[in-house]
């Protein structure tokens, strides 16, 4: 399901390519949907300031990993007895992927399901930072045999654990196959319901490739102020060696862009009976007629695709 701008989208969308033709950075959600292959654009995260002492914000951002969840979830929903494997990246370091693994992973665990992140991306070690791991057991001591439950840290948060990095150095990435972290996947997918895999740059990274090649989907995380060529590149890459791109995230969305995503658009009703108006929600409001028909569309397409 594609999620983007509704009502007059494509008059704004011709207008935003015109005007950012020489722009080689990706500023809009319609920049991102160039090139998707047959990948959907599955949602948004909006900017968020540096101050999130506005509770207004913070609801805005959690409703938006919550709406993501929940559609990761209804692509997924036909009974299995293992896990499903999900792999997150992108083609810059500067996508925040690791940020999207963290959220989703706090996501999945707190509506019941028991989670596992793992840090694949040896080099960056970003996930492990974010945890504040100092575990000396993690990924490839699982690589190497030893039991994953026995390499796996608890978090501060019910039904989620951490596969984190730990001892391991830079250089170690080198030695990673694709056998090898296959049978630590299928370990992790027959212990959890939910495994994600937060990886480096496709672009940039030995494991990106690995990781996707293993995984049952695959997310690729674009941003605002991402190059737009090093994101298609990532893609043709990921599709060249035959990696199923799902689903694709606009990270650091303007609030014009998120103003007509669906997301926002159903949690419209939620905030109106919580009082809460966040920005793009007025700006929801300003738009009812087209906002309404969009919706309707949205609505029709969501149906459509997900029976």
């Amino acid at each position: 399901m594609g999620i983007g701008l509704c009502g007059d989208s494509n008059m704004n969308a011709e207008s935003i390519r015109a005007d950012d033709e020489n722009d080689h950075r990706l500023r809009h959600a319609a920049d991102a949907e160039v090139g998707l292959h047959s990948s959907r654009l599955l949602g948004m995260l909006p900017t968020l300031p540096d101050d999130l002492t506005d509770p207004e914000q913070v609801a805005l951002a959690a409703y938006a990993v919550h709406h993501i969840r929940i559609l990761l979830q209804i692509s997924s929903l036909k009974p299995r007895e293992e896990g499903r494997v999900l792999v997150i990246t992108g083609s810059e370091a500067e996508s925040d992927k690791t940020s999207l693994t963290t959220v989703l992973g706090l996501s999945f665990s707190v509506c019941g399901s028991w989670t596992l992140v793992i840090d694949a991306n040896i080099v960056g070690a970003g996930l492990t930072r974010r945890f504040n791991n100092k575990s000396d057991m993690g990924l490839l001591d699982a690589y190497d045999g030893a039991d994953i439950s026995g390499c796996v840290s608890p978090t501060e948060t019910r039904n989620l654990g951490l596969l984190s990095v730990g001892t391991a150095q830079p250089h170690d990435a080198n030695t990673l196959s694709p056998h090898q972290l296959q049978r630590v996947i299928m370990d992790a997918a027959r212990s959890y319901d939910r495994v994600l895999s937060d990886t480096g740059p496709v672009s940039g990274s030995l494991e990106a490739s690995i990781a996707a090649s293993l995984a049952e989907e695959t997310v690729m995380v674009c941003s605002r102020g991402n190059q737009k060529t090093l994101v298609r590149k990532s893609l043709d890459r990921l599709v060249l060696i035959g990696i199923r791109i799902a689903e694709i995230i606009f990270n650091r969305a303007l609030d014009e862009d998120m103003v007509c995503s669906l997301y926002a658009i159903m949690s419209l009703a939620q905030s109106w009976r919580s009082g809460s108006r966040p920005a793009c929600l007025r700006m929801l409001i300003a738009n009812g007629p087209a906002v309404l028909a969009s919706w309707r569309r949205q609505s029709c397409l969501m149906v459509s695709q997900w029976t």
